[in-house]
């Protein structure tokens, strides 16, 4: 199980490395709408005692503009951070923030209890608490063999 999740964290560590450096490509090449097109907001995931924690950066954007989904161990966070109708008429000098729509998915570490998840965004930064699973342990029953 450990060998899973190690190749579960490598494999998300890979894409975000692909992720950042493909953001930046597109931010170097001159289109229409500058900052316009698929982002990725900087996540950290960590666990508690008694759940994962998920914290995500999305300043700038609405509650009714996130969007959060668990199935299974599999969270997906999506949403869409729209350039504003005041920027799309101004000239634009410099535009390093990016807009658009967005979607991860993160593998959780264990196995959570979906229906006890909660939400709260606070200062531009979402925080998903998944309660983990509590696992009923039965103790060991006894077989005899007979001969």
């Amino acid at each position: 199980m450990k060998q899973v999740r190690d190749l579960n964290r490598l494999q998300e560590k890979i894409n975000r490395v692909f992720e950042e450096n493909l953001r930046l490509i597109r931010a170097r090449v001159p289109r229409e709408k500058p900052g316009v097109g698929a982002w990725s907001p900087p996540v950290d995931i960590y666990e508690t005692e008694d759940c994962v924690v998920v914290k995500a950066e999305l300043p700038g954007m609405k509650v009714e503009e996130i969007k959060i989904e668990v199935k299974g161990n599999v969270l997906n966070l999506r949403g869409e951070r729209k350039l504003l109708k005041s920027d799309k008429e101004n000239t634009c000098h410099l535009v390093e923030r990016f807009y658009g729509s967005f979607s991860r998915n993160f593998n959780l570490p264990m196995a959570v209890d979906q229906s006890r998840t909660k939400a709260t965004y606070k200062n531009g930064v979402l925080e998903v608490k998944l309660p983990k699973r509590v696992e009923v342990k039965t103790p060991p029953i006894k077989v005899e063999i007979k001969t």
